[in-house]
């Protein structure tokens, strides 16, 4: 089971249009803020956890960047403890470091996922040892898709 936590609009967009298309995993979900009604909207069967206290099935944690909610740095830490493989998405290129704090401590995953060149460089310098995967951001390209489609449209009315 992989865990999906994420608050912030942002990182939920991002993540959520990842696990989209993603068939074969299963899911548990602990979303909060912004974030519940953009699961609602891309994902399919939508059923949210309030709070995740058994974490025996989880054999992998999934979360957003938040700049104020501390939600998805109290269950990296905690996964963390656990030794249960923690990946992290970055949805922007700033406040890293803040982002990252809880208990002024710097909690890391084991890999990073980002969607773009200059938010892997700027990672690169500021955690030299981390993890760092670069993938085609997904909430890019579902935008993508829309336009196509409305360009399509737009041509066929001519």
């Amino acid at each position: 089971m992989i865990l999906i936590v994420c608050h912030d609009a942002g990182g939920a967009e991002v993540v959520s249009s990842y696990i989209k298309n993603k068939r074969n995993d299963k899911y548990i979900f602990c979303i909060k803020g912004p974030a519940v009604k953009i699961f609602k909207r891309n994902i399919k069967n939508f059923k949210n956890n309030s709070k995740i206290k058994n974490f025996s099935k989880i054999n992998k944690l999934v979360i957003g960047s938040s700049i104020k909610s501390k939600l998805e740095l109290r269950y990296l830490y905690k996964a963390t403890q656990l030794k249960i493989y923690t990946q992290c998405f970055l949805d922007s290129w700033n406040d890293f470091k803040q982002k990252l704090t809880l208990n002024k401590k710097i909690i890391l995953p084991n890999e990073f996922l980002v969607g773009d060149i200059y938010c892997k460089r700027i990672i690169k310098k500021l955690f030299k040892r981390s993890k760092i995967t670069f993938i085609k951001n997904p909430y890019l390209k579902e935008i993508k898709k829309k336009i196509d489609k409305i360009v399509k449209k737009k041509k066929k009315k001519k």
